[in-house]
């Protein structure tokens, strides 16, 4: 089992945002501040566990390129508040983005280490 961070590292070398022949979304190191939209799409994932249209499997990426399932992000909703309104990135439950898991069928919560759901990978 390999992190979110190091599979996100070894598909792309040079920060930013890329897309993947997969479609997977990609957030470097050089995100320095979320925008209004990142936290109104955080908030939403957060009340529903599927992107629509296509019912899509969702999931936070922190700051610190690990990834949060849905649930976990759910049960810590306070912990995840409190980085974002402190503005602190070093924070390991500060977010990045709310995300789809198009084909990675290795990635998994780093809070309660489940299987994230994926949308087209053989399970």
């Amino acid at each position: 089992m390999t992190s979110l961070k190091e599979w996100m590292d070894a598909q792309w070398q040079a920060p930013g945002v890329k897309f993947s022949g997969h479609g997977v979304v990609y957030l470097g190191t050089d995100l320095k501040t979320m925008t209004k939209a990142n936290w109104k799409n955080i908030k939403r994932a957060i009340r529903e566990k599927y992107e629509w249209p296509g019912g899509y499997p969702l999931f936070i990426a922190m700051r610190d390129g690990e990834a949060l399932s849905i649930d976990a992000a759910r049960a810590n909703w306070r912990h995840i508040c409190r980085a974002y309104v402190s503005g602190d990135m070093r924070d390991s439950w500060y977010p990045a983005e709310a995300m789809v898991n198009w084909e990675n069928p290795d990635l998994y919560c780093a809070h309660t280490n489940n299987r994230i759901e994926s949308a087209y990978a053989d399970d």
